[in-house]
């Protein structure tokens, strides 16, 4: 049985264990049922609990069971500030101890009967997954890598993880699930999988992890793609044919060829300095509650003086995307129209990533990737409206833009924007 970690929760005890408002509180015992009132008349009403030893990093569910319903404020309060849940109940507190405290507006009351902090227990999630095959020639060797981060409340110390794909030619080692050691909370662990060789231009393959009686399962895929510069050189911001485009201007550049499956991988340089940075993966990816990504791959629909437009869809959504310069930041601006075909709860969009094999170094939100004598710091930015949380990881090589989960309803058009661009931070040792 999951442990509440607030001590008299339930108010069996009365208000002990909690700090109350001078008014608007008062503890009610009708037929059985215990229950505190929180009710100011002239201003607002609430009660704080003693300090509780939480594990930072931790995921906890927080809630209250209501006796009267009403409006309320639930929070977790520290030296650092106020924590709130998400919309599922959930929040990670990040230094210990800390307090629970529930208030009300003045005019409101609510009754409160119980009040729970509990841990969320063992819980991996699978962050990323990405290969080298963009960087390898077709037919060679490359890796196939998964990043899976501990998001739950307690160390997770046996799992273990397998690949089962037809279609990529391994070493005999890594036909088998492979033993995942112990993962702290907060921290992650990298799965990297050796493919000697791709038997088919598009080949799938699926991920399981093994771990606490619960499994995760991700699907992907690998291409026999060359990145490649054009066969010409472009001045214009915008170029291309219905088989390749090229975006962006003197400090930055995307080119785009089509693939077996449509347009996805895109090639990033810097024509000013003459350097290839690395590549953006696909324009952007739908990622379920899960942690399942579906790459949104797509087919040339209109190209112009401003940029390229693409359509796509698969069993989940459909999705128009535009691919324009944005001379003002440096960069390049992906526009993301997603339309459903159902429910996709707790969902986001993750823009690229983009990944580079020349040597990064995390500057904050942002990566300085390292060619030579050169030094471009890029990054990815949110655009309009969006909300989003960058995320950038030296050691992978890899800068992602991920949106905030939200319920997805079918038909709706969700719009999000982001500009991959070259910081004005950049530094050329000579």
């Amino acid at each position: 049985m999951v442990q509440n970690a607030i001590p008299n929760a339930d108010f069996s005890s009365g208000l002990s264990d909690w700090e109350c408002t001078p008014f608007g509180v008062s503890l009610v015992d009708v037929s059985g049922k215990r229950f505190v009132m929180l009710g100011g008349e002239k201003g607002a009403a609430g009660i704080c609990s003693e300090a509780i030893e939480v594990i930072p990093g931790a995921r906890y569910r927080l809630r209250a069971e209501k006796a009267i319903r009403g409006d309320m404020d639930l929070a977790m309060i520290s030296k650092s500030g106020v924590l709130r849940a998400d919309s599922a109940d959930e929040v990670v507190p990040i230094e210990s101890p800390v307090r629970i405290q529930a208030t009300t507006l003045a005019g409101r009351k609510v009754g409160i009967s119980r009040i729970v902090l509990e841990p969320v227990g063992s819980r991996l999630k699978i962050e990323s997954v990405r290969s080298t095959a963009l960087f390898s020639p077709p037919g060679g060797p490359f890796q196939i890598v998964c990043e899976v981060r501990n998001v739950g409340s307690g160390t997770v110390a046996d799992a273990e993880a397998v690949l089962i794909s037809a279609h990529h030619e391994m070493l005999e080692e890594f036909r088998y699930p492979v033993h995942i050691a112990a993962v702290p909370v907060g921290e992650k662990s990298v799965l990297q999988w050796e493919v000697l060789r791709q038997r088919r231009a598009v080949a799938t393959y699926k991920i399981k992890i093994n771990y606490d009686r619960d499994e995760l399962v991700t699907e992907g895929f690998t291409l026999k793609h060359q990145l490649r510069e054009t066969d010409r050189k472009i001045h214009e911001n915008v170029a291309g044919s219905r088989r390749w485009f090229s975006v962006g201007s003197r400090p930055l550049r995307l080119v785009a060829h089509e693939t077996d499956i449509g347009f996805g991988p895109m090639l990033v340089s810097a024509p000013l300095d003459g350097v290839k940075l690395g590549a953006i993966h696909q324009p952007a990816q739908l990622v379920l509650q899960s942690g399942e990504a579906f790459a949104m791959f797509a087919e040339l629909k209109k190209l112009g003086a401003r940029g390229v437009e693409l359509h796509g869809e698969n069993e989940q959504a459909r999705w128009a995307i535009s691919i324009t310069p944005d001379l003002r930041k440096k960069g390049v601006k992906i526009d993301v129209a997603l339309t459903p075909k159902r429910r996709l709860s707790m969902s986001h969009i993750e823009f690229g990533p983009f990944q580079t094999q020349l040597p990064m170094i995390g500057s904050g939100d942002s990566g300085i990737v390292m060619a030579g004598k050169i030094e471009c710091r890029v990054g990815w930015e949110a655009g309009g409206q969006s909300s989003m949380q960058c995320i950038c990881s030296p050691e992978a090589g890899l800068i992602a833009a991920r949106t905030e989960p939200v319920n997805m309803l079918p038909g709706v058009a969700y719009r999000y924007s982001a500009t991959f661009n070259r910081k004005t931070a950049d530094i050329m040792r000579g």
